[in-house]
């Protein structure tokens, strides 16, 4: 027999309303927001979406190993064109597999991997809120075999290839990679104040997060 004290605890738990995944997901993209940079936690942001388009409204509790493996089945059918695309904004997983499969390329098994990962460490925060005991995607296998694909300097060929484009809008941005070194992202958010003069020292730039 449970002492008074333990017995009103478990009758307080047993009645306690298991919350619906989106709304632990909120949570959880609002505590992310706050410790990643922006970059970081817009990937974030896409894979836990992802997650919470398709399985936002099933309780907590009912998260499970085929849930995962369904999960997993669906982003390996994603086509890269869907982040390039308007069409595309704001359309939910099941959706977005849908439109994929209209074309014959799938996203890289990095990717996927990195979607995964992501989902899990939601999963895992689950956990460590006590909404869940374990995380019961741990135990479905990621198969896809991710290969490396090393960033490699361009040829002299290629370098010439690219600049013979002479593209009126691409053209300065190609120069200041191929000049700098800098990722295209990087390039393209430059601002005329981003460009520093140190005298004898040299010009400098400015990247900013």
């Amino acid at each position: 027999m449970l002492p008074p004290g333990a017995a009103a605890a478990a009758a307080f738990s047993a009645a306690a309303p298991v919350p619906a995944v989106k709304e632990v997901g909120r949570t959880y993209l609002d505590l992310r927001s706050n410790q990643l940079r922006p970059s970081g936690f817009k990937s974030v942001r896409y894979s836990v979406g992802l997650f919470l388009s398709k399985y936002g409204r099933l309780p907590v509790t009912d998260l499970n190993r085929d849930v995962g493996k369904e999960f997993l089945g669906l982003v390996a059918q994603l086509s890269p064109v869907i982040g390039k695309s308007e069409t595309t904004r704001g359309l939910t997983l099941t959706q977005l597999v849908i439109f994929s499969n209209q074309a014959n390329v799938t996203i890289t098994p990095r990717t996927q991997r990195r979607i995964w990962s992501q989902v899990n460490h939601f999963i895992d925060w689950l956990v460590y809120e006590g909404q869940l005991e374990v995380n019961p995607f741990r135990s479905v296998r990621f198969e896809p075999k991710v290969r490396q694909r090393p960033y490699a300097v361009p040829t002299d060929a290629e370098v010439r290839r690219l600049l013979d484009h002479n593209d009126p809008v691409l053209q300065p941005v190609l120069l200041t990679c191929l000049l700098t070194g800098m990722r295209v992202g990087e390039a393209v958010g430059l601002l005329r104040a981003d460009l520093v003069n140190k005298a004898n020292l040299g010009s400098f730039v400015h990247i900013r997060p």
